[in-house]
């Protein structure tokens, strides 16, 4: 299990990927020759990048909460106002979403909004009864923020003290040590080893 995380779980987080993936193997064995010894092995080597960078993301986010991961940032340096901004962005993107099915569900049972039927410029031109109502509340929803920001002293003082605050512990060192040594391998095995580099331009079709 990584993070918690069973494989059954992690196939789930990874499955919509998995077209893009089959494109790349199938694409890069045409557009690079020799296709079996370079394009195949290249199509592998960028589809694992890929289910790579989408599999730590997800994990990231699914087990780390979203004030935990701001607070961090601002640990390391980022400004308190640019992480409280982080914040309430990932905070409303789900209130969003959920307002915005509310607000077809409302002109749906007033028999008013059909999206499914209709050409593309039919449900474009249909949409905008559900896009008008929601950059209103949206509006609304900032404006009272806002309200709520001033009315708490928002940016009155500098130094800003935390109810929960994180602390860098002896096994947060470790690992930070060992992925600083792997970083270091990799820059190693790479620029001064030269493996991992392949020139597509002297290979290409």
């Amino acid at each position: 299990m990584l993070a918690g995380a069973d494989f059954s779980y992690q196939f789930r987080l990874l499955k919509p990927l998995l077209p893009i993936v089959l494109i790349t193997l199938a694409l890069w064995p045409v557009i690079y020759k020799p296709r079996l010894e370079g394009g195949f092995f290249i199509g592998i080597a960028y589809s694992a990048r890929l289910l790579g960078f989408a599999l730590v993301t997800f994990l990231l986010l699914m087990t780390t909460t979203q004030k935990e991961l701001v607070l961090g940032f601002v640990r390391l340096g980022l400004p308190y106002e640019l992480g409280l901004t982080l914040t309430i962005a990932l905070r409303y993107i789900p209130t969003l979403y959920w307002l915005a099915r509310t607000i077809m569900d409302a002109q749906r049972s007033r028999g008013g909004l059909e999206l499914d039927k209709g050409n593309l410029l039919v449900r474009m031109r249909k949409i905008t009864a559900v896009l008008i109502p929601l950059i209103v509340a949206s509006l609304k929803t900032a404006h009272e923020l806002s309200i709520a920001l001033e009315s708490r002293a928002f940016g009155a003082s500098k130094k800003r003290t935390f109810l929960r605050d994180l602390e860098m512990k002896p096994r947060d060192y470790a690992v930070l040590a060992l992925l600083l040594v792997g970083f270091a391998l990799a820059l190693y095995t790479r620029y001064v080893l030269g493996f991992g580099h392949v020139n597509l331009y002297q290979g290409g079709a």
